[in-house]
C-alpha cells in the first residue's frame, strides 16, 4: 500500500492562508485546454455490493465518478456507494453493503484496481487507494484552497459516459445559485444532477475548488439504513481537506505498525 510523504501530508494540513500565499491566482484556461488537461484525472469507478434485503442475499454492480487526488493513487468518491444502487432496495438489520472489486476506468483506456481507505459519514464522501498505481505516478487534481463561493460564480465539471459510449469525458458548466449554511455550509448548484455525483468542481483557471456531493441530513437513524439526502450540492475542498489529511496520517501509522 502506497501513501503520501509526511511533507505532502503536512502541506494538506497547512492553513488555507499559508497555502494560498504560495499559489498565485492563475489565468483563465480556455475550455478545450481545460478539457484535455482534466480528462485524465477522472474515472468511472465500478464496484460490487453484497447485502441482505427482503430476506435474501443480493449482489449488484454499481458505478460512480472518482477523481484522482494524488500522484500515488488516492481517489475521492461519493459516499453513495455504501447504499443500495438498486432503486427501492432497503437493507435488513441496519447493516451496510459489503463492497468489493473496485475498478477504475479512465477515458484513455487505463484500468486500475483500488480498495477502500475510509468513509466520512457527515460529508458522505469516500477515499480509495489505487493498489496498482504506476511508478511514474498518476495525473491528479490541483486544489485551490481558500475559495469563497459567491452567488453567480461559474464552475466547470467533467464526468464520464458509460462503457457503451466509450467512457467519453463530458464537459458541463454549473453555477452557484445559493450559499447554504446548513447542514454543511454547501453551495446550491444550477445544472447539477445526481448523474455527476463525485465529479470535481473546477474554477476557470483549472484548479479544483470542491466536489459535487450528496450530504446526508440524517442517514444513520433507524435500523433500516437508507440515507435521507439533500440532493446534489457543491462541497468546498476546505470542508474535507482536514479529513483527507487525517486519513493519510492514520494510513501511514498503520503501515508503520505493520513493518
Amino acid at each position: 500500500m502506497k501513501s503520501l510523504t509526511p511533507l505532502l501530508i503536512v502541506a494538506l494540513l497547512l492553513p488555507a492562508s499559508a497555502q494560498a500565499a504560495k499559489k498565485k491566482k492563475k489565468k483563465p484556461l480556455p475550455v478545450p485546454a481545460f478539457y484535455e488537461a482534466a480528462s485524465p484525472m477522472i474515472a468511472t469507478v465500478e464496484f460490487v455490493q453484497e447485502y441482505l434485503a427482503g430476506g435474501q442475499r443480493q449482489q449488484t454492480r454499481g458505478y460512480t465518478d472518482g477523481v484522482v487526488l494524488t500522484a500515488d493513487g488516492l481517489v475521492l468518491i461519493s459516499g453513495r456507494v455504501r447504499f443500495p444502487q438498486r432503486s427501492g432496495s432497503r437493507l435488513t438489520g441496519g447493516s451496510l453493503p459489503e463492497l468489493s472489486d473496485f475498478r477504475l476506468n479512465f477515458s484513455d483506456g487505463r484500468e486500475l484496481s483500488a480498495e477502500v481507505l475510509a468513509f466520512e459519514n457527515d460529508l458522505n464522501l469516500g477515499l480509495l487507494r489505487i493498489t496498482d498505481a504506476p511508478a511514474e505516478g498518476l495525473p491528479h487534481v490541483d486544489w485551490r484552497e481558500g475559495y469563497e463561493a459567491q452567488v453567480g460564480d461559474g464552475l466547470r465539471t467533467l464526468t464520464l459516459y458509460t462503457q457503451e459510449y466509450g467512457r467519453k469525458p463530458v464537459y458541463s458548466g454549473v453555477g452557484v445559485n445559493a450559499l447554504l449554511d446548513t447542514p454543511q455550509q454547501v453551495w446550491s448548484l444550477s445544472g447539477a444532477s445526481s448523474n455527476i455525483l463525485g465529479a470535481p468542481l473546477w474554477d476557470e483557471s483549472g484548479q479544483a475548488v470542491g466536489v459535487v456531493a450528496e450530504v446526508p441530513m440524517n442517514p444513520w437513524a433507524g435500523r433500516q439504513v437508507m440515507p435521507d439526502l439533500s440532493g446534489p450540492v457543491g462541497l468546498s475542498y476546505d470542508r474535507f481537506k482536514g479529513w483527507i489529511a487525517q486519513t493519510l496520517l492514520e494510513e501511514q501509522k498503520v503501515a508503520a505498525e505493520q513493518k
